[in-house]
């Protein structure tokens, strides 16, 4: 049982950081899903954790990504010592995704840009 909540603790935080790392790049979910020959459902599926994503497509997913691998198994904050705390959306939030494009690995190819 303890083995099973850790595959789905793992596939959840990898999941989370492609879709971070796909978001980073300016890229939509149906730009990556067709350069990896896969559904944009099934990426979909990866990011939120419900499917485990092999080596293969996770070798396809980061060559487009350009991130470091030790990025994607690195622990999301859960506790950030303020209480309860509430977040805006991303598109009315003061900084933008522009802004964020910034820290992007040089590597990353954003839409051309």
């Amino acid at each position: 049982m303890q083995q099973i909540q850790s595959d789905i603790n793992r596939n959840y935080l990898v999941g989370k950081r492609l879709r971070m790392a796909r978001e980073v790049c300016g890229k939509t979910i149906k730009e990556v899903a067709k350069q990896v020959g896969v559904s944009a459902q099934a990426l979909s599926m990866y990011e939120l954790g419900r499917y485990t994503v092999s080596s293969e497509m996770f070798r396809k997913l980061n060559f487009i990504y350009k991130m470091p691998y030790e990025y994607y198994m690195k622990q999301l904050p859960t506790d950030t010592g303020f209480g309860q705390v509430y977040f805006r959306s991303f598109s009315t939030a003061t900084a933008t995704k522009e802004g964020l494009k910034k820290f992007a690995p040089i590597g990353c190819k954003r839409n051309g840009k």
